[in-house]
């Protein structure tokens, strides 16, 4: 809460990873669009881009001022390509740079989970009756609660979004919620105490993906972030949002198909049922496919993208 001027530090290359202003730095003069005619910058997404709005994804201000503009996939670079203005001129085809951890062998799991026991993650959003309204922890606390307490055999991990004790915070003045922050922190703290139980709410997780049995999620960028751990994912449709399919892009709407989705609780049981306790699964060489096919040089991007600058330095 102490922050200094970018200026002191003189850098030459300044990378951010959000595509628009909020509140006070709107009004700031070390805004982005300021600092893109300052400095070389260079905009990196901060989640894989799974809903289809092209304005915020791909075409604000800031990513239309920028330097270099680093997309994850082809699908978003051929978009920019064709809908942005000037032909998407300053963008990039340079990968998703989260995905590089992937290739990372050191690294390592809570000790709690580091025996035989098969991992389940149960990642929800934060949007409880936001605008994009995908969150369904309201919904499916309980039942999830009640999952990990009764299989003592299965590492259950509670992996929320980071933003979602604000919300609720939000949401409990107004009505909207029967659950205060205070529950949730308690719902944390029972979670943890489980013989098999693990809290992650920040820090690394790709690992986590690459050693577990199943993801359980309503999240967005986990759609994409998922895939190349090749194992099965659960995606809980919010049953109060109509048509929530039709939000994303068509590569998410491609990955989604090699995932078991769920609308109600019923058919939430039945993956469950299915995937985690009985281990069935039948799309995993559509997922295969699909990362042959739309994730091509994955796992590499932060390699790609720095030798891409360093060549454009050299070339001055």
């Amino acid at each position: 809460e102490n922050p200094l001027d970018l200026h002191s530090f003189h850098p030459d290359i300044v990378f951010y990873d959000i595509p628009k202003l909020y509140g006070e730095a709107e009004k700031s003069y070390y805004r982005m669009d300021h600092l893109n005619w300052e400095y070389l910058t260079c905009y990196v997404p901060y989640g894989f881009m799974v809903v289809d709005s092209f304005y915020y994804h791909y075409h604000t201000k800031c990513i239309r001022e920028t330097w270099r503009f680093f997309l994850d996939t082809p699908s978003s670079f051929k978009r920019v390509l064709a809908d942005g203005d000037f032909n998407g001129f300053n963008t990039v085809l340079g990968g998703y740079p989260k995905l590089d951890e992937y290739f990372n062998e050191n690294s390592s799991l809570p000790e709690k989970l580091e025996n035989d026991k098969p991992i389940v993650i149960y990642a929800p959003h934060h949007s409880l009756f936001a605008s994009n309204n995908f969150a369904t922890f309201d919904l499916y606390k309980d039942m999830m609660m009640d999952m990990a307490r009764n299989n003592p055999d299965i590492n259950f991990v509670f992996k929320p979004h980071p933003l979602l004790p604000f919300q609720i915070k939000a949401r409990e003045k107004g009505g909207a919620i029967d659950f205060s922050q205070q529950d949730y922190w308690d719902y944390i703290e029972e979670w943890n105490n489980l013989e098999n139980g693990v809290v992650m709410t920040q820090g690394e997780y790709i690992n986590l993906f690459k050693r577990c049995l199943c993801l359980i999620t309503d999240c967005g960028s986990f759609i994409g972030e998922f895939l190349p751990a090749q194992k099965p994912c659960i995606y809980m449709f919010n049953p109060r949002k109509k048509k929530q399919e039709e939000v994303y892009t068509p590569l998410a709407k491609k990955i989604l198909e090699t995932y078991y989705v769920s609308r109600t609780k019923g058919e939430l049981e039945k993956a469950i049922q299915e995937v985690v306790f009985e281990r069935k699964d039948v799309k995993g060489e559509a997922r295969k496919s699909l990362l042959q096919n739309e994730f091509k040089s994955w796992g590499h991007a932060g390699a790609y993208i720095s030798e891409y600058i360093k060549k454009e330095i050299a070339e001055w």
